[in-house]
């Protein structure tokens, strides 16, 4: 009923081990956590994206700061009324 495995078939030409001392230089680089990034990288992709920040080495959300009176002033009466009243 289960199907004997069977061996694949094994190009010896290709698995010469001749060839595997020669070192293949890679085209292209693997992410590494804590690869350092160019600034300039990081502010091009801070300014593509918008909402990101760069400072003291860290990308972050930027996070734009208000005082109590411009917040009070976008307040209105009807959206304080059911927070009060509750």
């Amino acid at each position: 009923m289960d199907e004997k495995m069977v061996d694949p078939e094994v190009n010896e030409e290709v698995m010469d081990d001749d060839n595997l001392d020669v070192e293949v230089e890679t085209i292209f680089l693997l992410p590494v956590p804590g690869l350092p990034v160019p600034p300039t990288v990081i502010e091009d992709l801070c300014t593509r994206v918008g909402y990101l920040e760069y400072k003291h080495g860290v990308v972050r959300r930027k996070m734009e700061e208000v005082s109590d009176t411009v917040v009070a002033d976008n307040i209105t009466i009807g959206e304080i009324h059911p927070r009060v009243a509750a």
